[in-house]
């Protein structure tokens, strides 16, 4: 039997609402998988991805408040879903010609770089502009991101459901040491169209946010003026910056709001979102938001190992140091997933289970094919394996990543409604899936943020295309390994594809931001973006 690695979704089943005439979306539930199929026990060689649930309909959700243009959202959601269909069911509907295969079926080289994008290179940018020493030095970063668009032999024109943000200058044009990277990755029938969403719409509502607790702060200030003291003139370039504290409020209440616009105003909100993670470099702090399996990783120097002054010859500082593990792998984030006891946890208070694939098919979920049942059957061996003492004895609270940790087995714990089998995603947090919501899949982002120090060496940001199957500390050794940004996104990102195809017979969509911080002098900045 093959079942999903991370399935998102499943089969495309139509309907029509019933007032309105509006579409419905086009509800997914097991048969289709949006990632990887794999075979288990030696089982036949047929897949979820081609086994259509029963046609029981589904309860509509509340439809969000229409506005003027309700028609327009109506003709997108009837496109999308089409598309969605057409694309399934094996029409191109890129209009690209079919990729070039080589004896094993697998994409020649010269393919796999037709799907990749090398891009976004900036190069001493300032992350810490005041002086660190007295010669003047300060903190600056090179920047580069690749994304590579990954391989379905089943869906050979899916499109690629990553995306990603680098701005410079994020909260103001005279701010120069303030900046915004962000990864999305996009899941569901459309998921390519909430990363797309999140990249536009996200980092706007981040400056919204923090120009509004800025002004606040200036306000303030001016309040609290001591006798004889002129008041500060309402100027951008004068408004004070943020602590951590305030631009954690703006990042999350950004989020949050982004979320819920999502689900009022996007079609096929149901089953289709994005995860996403982001790293904001202000008043000379790193803030990480993170809303997903997405991962933020940081290379930090470990002064144990690290070459002494003397002996500078061995290492540079932007990362490319001698010595194994001289730069340490620090994780930022942990993956919102049903892995972690406390993300379980939260998501079956709020009325969801938790449960594998394997367990659904023990619990009698499935019928002798394979099909996933629409009812529920509580069984008494579906009452013991959703049991949350027994859950934590199965699942534990993981951190992969750390310490080497990766999930292999390919089977992870899942979220699903209490009576019904959707909509089954592997993951505790996102933006949009408005069915997950319901049973705690929220957009509340967690966040972490820390002064950057002259032992800050590597930063990395990545999707699960990644971090899959590729532990943390093998990325910053990567990354050190590597004369530049660009050259360590390269090397990851081949590494990542071929370890995809090493498990599964299909990659996932690979996306990656990579930083390197060196300390320079001031008076040598040539800023390149």
């Amino acid at each position: 039997l093959l079942f999903p690695r991370k399935f998102r979704m499943g089969c495309i089943q139509s309907q029509e609402e019933e007032d309105n005439g509006f579409k419905q979306e086009a509800m997914m539930a097991i048969g289709r998988s949006e990632r990887i199929t794999r075979k288990v026990d030696g089982g036949p060689s047929s897949s979820w991805r081609n086994k259509p649930i029963s046609k029981s309909k589904i309860a509509k959700s509340k439809r969000p408040k229409m506005d003027d243009s309700a028609d327009s959202k109506a003709n997108s959601e009837a496109e999308m879903s089409k598309s969605v269909r057409d694309r399934q069911n094996g029409i191109n509907v890129t209009n690209s010609p079919a990729p070039q295969l080589d004896e094993d079926g697998r994409l020649k080289f010269s393919e796999i770089l037709k799907r990749r994008i090398v891009g976004n290179e900036m190069s001493e940018v300032p992350v810490v502009s005041t002086t660190l020493t007295s010669t003047n030095s300060m903190i600056v970063m090179d920047v580069a991101a690749c994304t590579q668009r990954g391989w379905y032999p089943d869906d050979p024109h899916k499109p690629n459901q990553d995306s990603y943000s680098i701005e410079y200058k994020f909260n103001g044009a005279n701010m120069e040491d303030d900046s915004f990277l962000a990864i999305y990755d996009g899941h569901g029938p459309v998921g390519e169209h909430f990363a797309n969403y999140a990249k536009k719409n996200l980092p706007k509502l981040i400056k919204k946010y923090v120009k509004q607790e800025r002004v606040k702060k200036h306000k303030k200030r001016n309040d609290n003026l001591l006798e004889g003291e002129k008041k500060i003139p309402f100027n951008p370039k004068l408004w004070p910056n943020l602590e951590p504290s305030e631009y954690i409020r703006a990042s999350t209440k950004a989020h949050m709001e982004c979320n819920q616009n999502m689900i009022d105003t996007q079609p096929l909100v149901s089953l289709s979102g994005t995860t996403a993670i982001s790293a904001a470099i202000h008043n000379g702090n790193l803030i990480i938001s993170n809303v997903g399996d997405s991962r933020a990783i940081l290379g930090v120097r470990d002064s144990s190992s690290s070459p002494s002054s003397s002996d500078s010859s061995k290492g540079n500082d932007s990362g490319n140091v001698d010595g194994k593990n001289s730069i340490v792998a620090v994780p930022l984030s942990k993956d919102q997933t049903p892995w972690r006891k406390d993300e379980r946890e939260r998501v079956i208070k709020e009325g969801g289970r938790v449960m594998t694939i394997k367990q659904m098919m023990a619990a009698g979920n499935t019928d002798e094919e394979g099909n996933v049942k629409l009812k529920t059957v509580h069984s008494e061996h579906h009452e013991r394996i959703t049991d949350q003492d027994n859950m934590d004895g199965m699942f534990g609270d993981r951190a992969l990543g750390e310490g080497g940790d990766i999930d292999e087995e390919g089977d992870p714990p899942r979220v699903w409604l209490k009576n019904k089998n959707l909509p089954g995603v592997s993951f505790t947090r996102s933006l949009g899936d408005s069915i997950a919501n319901r049973v705690g899949v929220n957009a509340e982002p967690e966040t972490f943020a820390k002064a950057i120090t002259d032992d800050d060496k590597i930063l990395v940001l990545a999707s699960d295309g990644v971090f899959e199957f590729i532990p943390n500390q093998t990325i910053i050794d990567l990354c050190a390994e590597s004369k530049d940004p660009a050259q360590a996104c390269t090397k990851i990102v081949d590494m990542a594809y071929h370890q995809w195809l090493k498990y599964e017979d299909s990659t996932d969509d690979i996306n990656i931001i990579v930083m390197f911080l060196k300390k320079m002098d001031a008076k040598n900045l040539v800023i390149t973006v």
